[in-house]
């Protein structure tokens, strides 16, 4: 694609954006009214802009193993993170309740930071560790509601295909709320929005959701909470990266 295409497509790809934003804003409040849990009803009319979006940008999706993914309890959904797209690729497929870990910062941004807070989803501040910690303990509240967590456990953004470290506030919530986590794997949105640039080009999405990964409850008493959390850390990465490696 040459730079005036690229200009043009991005131009365009931004006025869709926009004004997409903007009419689902309206339709999804109004039609959140009629339902007693406005957050999920909110969320659930965004889905079909989302995708009528991506379809209007050239967005393709390739998506597997959603139906390993439980609909009967709260869990703890992780993934790799390479784009700011990767939020909308999710809430445009999980098919249950759920309120996903963003930094603070797009609470600023028009109409995406109402959605936030309308939606239930949580911010974090990245620059005051212990406002942070704060937040992930306060997540054991949305997951006794039945509320599920969507969080990119690298904590920032990878500028290619690396899967970066994790941390290991997430899986420390997840042992102690006694859920399982999700992970998932998600490609292709660094070159359809790399990081730091306005720049959008067609390009194809592929999100692989694997086996739900249950905390070992037999080991409790033998490794200690932090152990617990970190062995839990490593699993989930190991089978994200298996997740990676199916697919290439």
């Amino acid at each position: 694609m040459n730079s005036a295409f690229r200009t043009l497509f991005t131009i365009y790809s931004w006025t869709i954006i926009i004004v997409g934003f903007s009419l689902h804003f309206v339709v999804a409040f109004v039609y959140s009214l009629m339902f007693r849990d406005r957050a999920y009803a909110h969320l659930r009319a965004s889905q079909p802009f989302i995708k009528m979006g991506f379809w209007l940008i050239g967005i393709k999706m390739k998506v597997s193993g959603l139906d390993l993914f439980p609909r009967d309890r709260a869990v703890m959904i992780i993934s790799n993170h390479q784009s700011l797209l990767d939020i909308l690729v999710y809430v445009s497929l999980i098919p249950v309740k759920f309120s996903f870990i963003a930094k603070k910062e797009l609470m600023s941004a028009p109409i995406i930071g109402t959605d936030i807070k309308i939606q239930k989803h949580i911010t974090i501040d990245r620059q005051n560790g212990r406002q942070a910690m704060e937040t992930l303990g306060g997540l054991n509240a949305f997951l006794a509601q039945g509320r599920s967590i969507l969080g990119f456990a690298e904590g920032t953004r990878s500028s290619d295909e690396t899967v970066l470290p994790f941390k290991r506030g997430l899986f420390s919530v997840a042992l102690e709320a006694g859920v399982p986590i999700v992970p998932c794997y998600i490609s292709g949105t660094n070159k359809i929005n790399k990081k730091n640039q306005l720049a959008v080009t067609p390009g194809t999405v592929t999100v692989v959701f694997g086996e739900p990964i249950y905390p070992a409850e037999a080991q409790v008493g033998v490794m200690s909470k932090k152990q617990l959390a970190a062995s839990l850390m490593d699993q989930t990465r190991n089978a994200i990266l298996a997740l990676r490696n199916s697919t290439i």
